[in-house]
């Protein structure tokens, strides 16, 4: 889910803060985060500003969502 109190988090094509946003989860919102034993590809990434991006399903497709950034969560289970 969306952690409360940050505001939304923005859905996007790729793993890094400039991709293009096609979407975002409000606060609270449920989110399907893809098991990393269930795709031939890494579902995490971890950028050089130190966001980690988790991959999601949104709106029926893949794309991905900042899960932290240091201390701070933006996505937890």
């Amino acid at each position: 889910y969306v952690v409360d109190g940050l505001g939304e988090n923005n859905v996007r094509e790729a793993p890094f803060a400039n991709a293009e946003i096609i979407g975002s989860l409000p606060e609270g919102a449920a989110v399907s985060v893809i098991p990393e034993a269930e795709s031939y590809r890494p579902q995490v990434k971890i950028c050089s500003d130190g966001v980690r991006w988790r991959e999601i399903f949104f709106e029926g497709r893949l794309a991905w969502a900042a899960e932290s950034q240091g201390t701070t969560y933006y996505l937890k289970n």
